[in-house]
């Protein structure tokens, strides 16, 4: 018998190998599989370690974590954390396939990188992808902006970054499943100059994508707007510190590695495609590294497209990407399999986002079309509800129609079949396709109901179709935004779920029958609910030329089909400019001059977040100066309100839009001064935009509903005058966006200021260097244009008066249009507010009480509209005595200013100072901050500019 002592002696090396088994496969299963390198590109031994991190249709992702070859005192950028996608088609055995490393984009943003892998995997090519260094963990909080910040620290990491991918390269050799000799590289913009790098310092990868990609690297980078703040910072740099950053940027440069990828790039291993527009690497960049690899003949183009908007080009550039590297895949490689029923929430929401898509992206074969028929409830969160239909037949370009019926507001529908039409429930706008009379347009008109539209938005809806098009490969990719669960519902079909991550109660369901076709769509986003009911949603359905003909039985009126057409595409691009942010000028006190007139008439400025235009000379002058200056800005104007307001105008009243300008512009004619008509003209014919168009842009009939007040003596906390204006009109439809602090200098006329709009050469709130102050208020009477147009009229004022009396005088002699009231104001003190008919004039002085008024305290002038007037008043009243310009603008805040509200300005005539604040995008211009500023300032600071020249 063994002693106890013994045994225990004798087994305890076997008990210690059953413990030291239990803990490692317990940190097996919680970290993965560790997996050990004898020797890298570097001659050393690493470990890396893996674990399964997701498992997909027809891939598996794995995450891994390696220690980069390149060790520093940030201790997360030392270690590199990837994924790697393995076909699940590979078997034990099977002959070995090639891998492909993909590199992420500057920006840092992963998902491109991702669907490039997913896009591999499921072609049966193990991929991998890798945090560049300082990126996510590897960096700190401040991210990518580090970089930005850093140029010492940008050049480091490039340089570690093509040391990253020759690690990467020793793991992909040492997985079973990979060819060691037939290992690639892709990238993306960044990650494409730093693919061709690597490629060219790395014999073992075989072949390499470079998109987006060129060389050359230092002018690239004093010339992109994503490295302008880091080549700022390159200038500023010591003359030694700024050789040894360009140095470090040199030995990252493709172009300076080139011959040793030359023979790879000759023998069809190195395919380059590049978008032909490109704005951050410039094509001659990208000629440059192409003829320096010897294949300057065979780089893909991507015509048409600039940097961003290839994005519109991913599935194809994807594909030729797959298939470049496919060429190495074993000839007995299992094909790609069909993709399975759809089972995961994920899919199910792409595949009806792609459904969605189709409608526009996605042609119908000869004689069969798509259909959607669709019933809407919308409640807002005042329990306002409304109820509409909307109809969408998509037949073979270019036949389609549209129709959207909201119950007591619209009804309205536009198609085209063999022309284009447009039909409310009153009348058919038949599309003639010979040329308007006056215009700019080409004298053939395309059919394509985006022909006219901004060029750049055309390419943005692209790029959303190539982005949902790849969306399959990788479903997984809309849960970082999105949160989204699948469930039976009552009837065994399905019901999709779909919510913001991180919380907040916006949310909507889909129930889908037959796990693809939506039958209802509930939604809650931001306090408003909806309900959509799925009549009809058909995709290749046979198709009856019917389904594209305007109603029938209404009258018909023939109109110029390009001016049709154009209207919907001022639609098209409203609707983008309401999802697509605005870029906002910097707040700076100091004015910044942004462009000169070359014939020197003029300056546009930027300050305090407002454009600030100058304009002098006569009027020929002052209209080139401002058509040269705001060329863009007012063609965007002219579009929105000429045709995207006509396009409304025309549905609602059954008139055309251009027969109705044609009038206004034949009765104010004879009334009208002529220099304001010359500067209009001149103004088109610098902006490219016809005559036509811009004289109706400025005719346009306003319809204000506003509130004006004038404040002094008693009334003020110092007994100056103070003078505010609130307009209200149209926020909603983005006039702000082009709102500009106009400045004119008329030749022998007095000099003014107008808060104004690109292009809108009259005025409805002004103050002049005399220190005459108007806001306008509109009233009633349309159709009454047997007069001076009002904007024009009250230009007319600002350049020839100096008081409100001589002010007066011109309004009285004046044939006038329509309803307007006005408060006038100047730095004698005087104040009137006045009510102005086509044949009659009102004029009520400080403290005058009115009938249609709320009470009127002394030293005061007011206009506004019904309950607003009294709660104008009231305010008015409460801080009587103690008003400031900073009381002011409290005082007209809403409810005096209404949601509409487009601009408020507050005036000090005496001092010539304003303050003025536009809307916001989704904001009322009470809501916003105030830039002040000040005429007689302004006036010098132009008059200084040019003669600093």
């Amino acid at each position: 018998m063994i002693p106890l002592n013994l045994l225990l002696s004798r087994m305890a090396p076997c008990f210690a190998l059953c413990f030291v088994t239990t803990v490692a496969l317990a940190e097996q299963d919680r970290s993965g599989e560790v997996v050990r390198v004898a020797s890298g590109f570097d001659k050393t031994e690493f470990s890396y370690r893996l674990a399964l991190e997701s498992d997909r249709e027809s891939f598996r992702i794995y995450r891994l974590t390696y220690p980069s070859p390149v060790q520093g005192a940030l201790v997360q950028n030392n270690t590199i954390p990837a994924e790697l996608y393995l076909p699940k088609e590979l078997k034990p055995g099977a002959k070995r396939r090639p891998a492909v490393i993909c590199l992420h984009i500057l920006g840092g943003g992963f998902e491109l990188t991702q669907l490039q892998c997913a896009a591999l995997a499921t072609r049966g090519i193990p991929a991998i992808w890798f945090k560049l260094p300082y990126y996510a963990e590897r960096g700190t909080p401040s991210g990518p902006r580090a970089l930005a910040s850093d140029p010492q620290l940008f050049t480091k990491a490039l340089a570690q970054g093509v040391q990253d991918v020759r690690r990467t390269v020793d793991v992909l050799a040492s997985r079973p499943e990979v060819d060691p000799e037939q290992i690639g590289v892709m990238g993306v913009s960044l990650g494409g100059i730093l693919a061709g790098t690597a490629a060219a310092q790395e014999p073992r990868l075989s072949r390499a994508v470079l998109l987006l990609a060129g060389g050359d690297v230092l002018p690239i980078i004093h010339r992109a707007r994503e490295t302008h703040a880091m080549s700022e910072l390159i200038a500023r740099l010591k003359p030694s510190e700024r050789t040894e950053v360009e140095r470090a940027i040199l030995q990252a440069d493709p172009l300076q590695h080139a011959a040793a990828l030359r023979d790879r790039a000759q023998r069809g291993r190195v395919l380059m495609i590049n978008a032909s527009e490109d704005e951050v690497i410039p094509r001659a960049n990208t000629e440059k590294l192409a003829a320096a690899l010897g294949i300057q003949d065979r780089v893909v183009w991507l015509e048409g497209l600039g940097h961003y908007t290839a994005l519109a080009a991913l599935p194809a550039t994807l594909k030729s990407a797959v298939d470049f590297f496919a060429q190495d895949l074993p000839v007995d490689a299992e094909p790609p399999r069909a993709a399975s029923v759809v089972h995961s929430a994920r899919q199910a929401l792409v595949l009806l986002l792609q459904q969605c898509w189709s409608f526009v992206g996605v042609e119908p074969a000869v004689g069969h079309c798509h259909l959607a028929d669709l019933e809407i409830q919308i409640t807002q969160r005042d329990g306002k509800q409304f109820k509409g239909q909307l109809r969408l037949v998509r037949g073979p370009k270019p036949k389609f129609s549209l129709h959207v019926k909201v119950s007591g507001l619209a009804d309205v529908s536009l198609g085209v079949n063999n022309v284009p039409w447009m039909a409310s429930d009153k009348i058919v706008f038949n599309g003639s396709l010979a040329p308007p009379l006056n215009s700019l347009a080409p004298p053939a008109c395309s059919l394509d109901p985006l022909a006219q539209a901004n060029p750049q938005y055309v390419k943005k809806l692209g790029m959303v179709a190539g982005f949902v098009s790849t969306l399959g490969f990788a479903p997984e990719i809309i849960e970082q935004w999105l949160k989204v669960e699948v469930s039976p519902n009552a009837e065994k079909n399905r019901v999709i779920r779909v919510a913001r991550q991180g919380g907040g109660d916006d949310h909507l369901q889909v129930n889908v029958q037959d796990r693809a076709t939506p039958s209802r769509l509930e939604f809650d986003i931001q306090g408003i609910h909806g309900l959509v009911i799925f009549h009809a949603w058909q995709f290749n359905a046979i198709a009856q030329d019917a389904l594209f003909d305007p109603p029938h039985g209404l009258p018909v009126k023939e109109v110029s089909a390009v001016d049709l057409m154009r209207m919907w595409a001022a639609a098209f691009d409203f609707a983008v400019e309401t999802v697509v942010a605005v870029p906002s000028r910097p707040i700076e006190a100091a004015m910044e001059v942004v462009a000169r007139d070359p014939a020197g008439h003029g300056l546009l400025c930027n300050a305090q977040g407002k454009r600030v235009l100058f304009v002098e000379g006569t009027p020929e002058q002052m209209g080139a100066a401002q058509g040269r200056l705001l060329r863009d800005p007012i063609a965007r104007l002219t579009e929105r309100v000429v045709y995207g307001m006509g396009a409304a105008d025309s549905v609602v009243s059954g008139t055309w839009w251009f027969d109705r300008t044609a009038e206004i512009e034949r009765r104010t004619g004879p009334h009208t001064v002529p220099r304001f008509v010359a500067e209009c003209d001149a103004m088109a014919q610098a902006a490219g935009i016809s005559v036509r168009d811009a004289r109706a842009a400025n005719l346009f009939p306003e319809r204000f509903h506003c509130s004006g007040a004038a404040l002094c003596g008693k009334a003020t906390s110092d007994g100056h005058i103070l003078h505010a204006r609130v307009l209200d009109y149209m926020r909603d439809i983005g006039l702000q966006d082009y709102a500009c602090v106009m400045i004119f200098l008329p030749e022998k006329k007095n000099a003014w200021m107008s808060a104004g709009y690109a292009g809108f050469l009259g005025t409805v709130t002004a103050m002049n260097e005399r220190g005459l102050a108007v806001g306008e208020m509109g009233g009633r009477g349309e159709g009454h244009w047997d007069g001076v147009p009002m904007t024009f009229l009250l230009r007319d004022v600002m350049e020839r008066a100096s008081t409100v009396d001589e002010a007066l005088d011109i309004l009285r002699k004046s044939p006038r249009t329509c309803e307007y009231y006005y408060v006038l104001s100047d730095k004698s003190r005087a104040m009137a507010a006045v009510h102005c008919l086509p044949g009659e004039m009102t004029v009520l002085h400080p403290g005058e009480q009115h009938p249609l008024l709320p009470f009127v305290p002394q030293d005061t002038v007011l206009v506004s509209g019904d309950s607003r007037a009294k709660v104008l008043s009231a305010r008015i009243q409460t801080d009587y005595g103690r008003i400031d310009a900073a009381k002011l603008m409290e005082i007209i805040k809403r409810p005096v200013a209404m949601n509409s509200n487009l601009h408020d300005v507050v005036f000090g005539p005496e001092t010539l100072d304003f303050w003025i604040a536009d809307a916001g995008r989704k904001t009322a211009a009470c809501d916003e901050p105030y830039a002040h500023f000040n005429l007689q300032k302004l006036l010098a600071f132009y008059r200084d500019a040019k003669r600093l020249r």
